[in-house]
């Protein structure tokens, strides 16, 4: 299922054992754009320390009870590593913060186009699959989805992700609501007027 990264956000986190706390960030790959990991509050339980939760020990998230199972044990998230601080130039290669990542600008083939708001992530693969793109500087109260596939380039320095795309492609696009879940044929909509390829 596809989820917007704000909704995941707050999740609780059930290990084999019982919680352990609550979704705060994710880490992503800007190459394979794969979510590395989770940050999770753990709250009162390791007096409110942050730990990353590697995505391969997630199971898929529980929608109704906004909850995503853990395969691990409360101790081995004790265990587990505190999320990279400091300098983005000191934090391994190619490791974002969605958090962070939020407000990055986009431009398109000819132009500016708007900023990155949210990201949508596909829990079957915990991969991004979608940035969402608020355009209100240029089509007024307009959302588009672009997938990192469409993306030429990312330049973290200046905050800025490239898109092979026109802006007259994109202003056309079909429009994306975050209070509408989205489906399959929405999707399909949106890989035929882009003329790209499916990912499924």
């Amino acid at each position: 299922m596809l989820f917007r990264s704000r909704e995941l956000t707050g999740y609780t986190l059930g290990t084999r054992d019982g919680d352990i706390g609550t979704v705060g960030d994710f880490y992503f790959d800007d190459h394979t754009w794969l979510v590395q990991s989770i940050v999770a509050h753990t709250g009162s339980w390791l007096s409110d320390r942050l730990v990353l939760i590697p995505s391969s020990v997630l199971h898929r998230a529980d929608q109704p009870a906004r909850r995503i199972p853990v395969d691990l044990t409360r101790e081995q998230v004790e265990r587990s590593a505190a999320p990279p601080t400091g300098p983005l130039s000191e934090r391994p290669a190619h490791l974002r913060a969605v958090y962070a990542m939020t407000g990055c600008h986009i431009h398109a083939a000819d132009g500016d186009l708007g900023h990155v708001e949210e990201f949508v992530i596909d829990d079957a693969s915990w991969l991004v699959r979608y940035l969402v793109v608020d355009t209100r500087n240029w089509l007024p109260g307009k959302r588009v989805l672009v997938a990192p596939q469409w993306v030429e380039r990312v330049n973290w320095s200046d905050w800025k992700i490239s898109v092979a795309l026109t802006r007259d492609t994109i202003e056309q696009a079909p429009e994306y609501a975050a209070d509408r879940p989205i489906t399959r044929d929405y999707e399909a909509a949106l890989y035929r007027h882009y003329d790209r390829e499916r990912y499924w």
